[in-house]
């Protein structure tokens, strides 16, 4: 195990990892290209294949272009966030569960105002060994700048992969870890720590498709709050 990812086995079964990607395919019209969010208006003329093969289904903060103020986040699509809190309510209600147990809290819930846990999914082009920056999952400071940054956890459920391992980078101190994703197995890890997708190919019919989320610890009541 990575010193800075912690795994809780046995997350999902081998069903239930097939029931959420039969889902997830089921649902593929609603599967969103990350170029159409207004974010990515200034770089059109210059994407490459691993922008154009991204897709998620629900809305990642990080992506959103109005941030902060309540009111302004016009890019959500609330309709599909309760389709997503329908089609795979035991979903989260066994993450819930889980990072309970995992991290000693009392209490879990969505981030009412944000988006719920959804899927990072490549495909539809083909890609040889892309390559992503290194970046920190610190977006929810743009919408709590008072919350406890040492409080931010990431999280991540591979549901298919064609190639085998399926990773991520870390890097910390100039020095580069390289931890695998297990089929069944959520792996959290520090939302602050510099990582990255690890480099990967797909051919044109193929897809990588995770089961992505962050939490943050609401600071006037202690209570996690998940989101995506």
């Amino acid at each position: 195990m990575s010193s800075f990812v912690y795994d809780v086995k046995n997350f999902l079964n081998e069903e239930e990892i097939q029931n959420i990607k039969q889902k997830v395919y089921d649902l593929k019209s609603n599967w969103k290209p990350i170029l159409e969010y207004t974010k990515y208006d200034q770089f059109r003329n210059f994407v490459q294949e691993k922008e154009r093969m991204q897709h998620v289904l629900g809305d990642a903060i990080y992506l959103l272009h109005c941030k902060g103020e309540t009111g302004k986040r016009d890019e959500i699509n609330w309709v599909l966030q309760k389709d997503l809190k329908y089609h795979f309510h035991w979903l989260y209600e066994k993450l819930f569960k889980t990072i309970k147990e995992t991290f000693n809290v009392s209490s879990v819930e969505f981030d009412y105002t944000l988006t719920v846990p959804g899927f990072h999914i490549f495909g539809e082009y083909e890609v040889k060994n892309a390559q992503y920056s290194l970046h920190q999952d610190s977006g929810i400071l743009d919408y709590y700048p008072d919350i406890d940054e040492n409080n931010i956890r990431s999280f991540v459920a591979l549901i298919e992969s064609p190639e085998t391992p399926a990773h991520l980078e870390i890097s910390v101190n100039n020095k580069t870890e390289l931890f695998n994703y297990e089929y069944g197995t959520l792996h959290f890890w520090h939302g602050m720590i510099p990582h990255r997708i690890g480099s990967f190919s797909l051919e044109k019919d193929e897809h990588r498709i995770t089961f992505q989320g962050h939490f943050y610890v609401d600071p006037d009541t202690g209570i996690v709050k998940v989101y995506f």
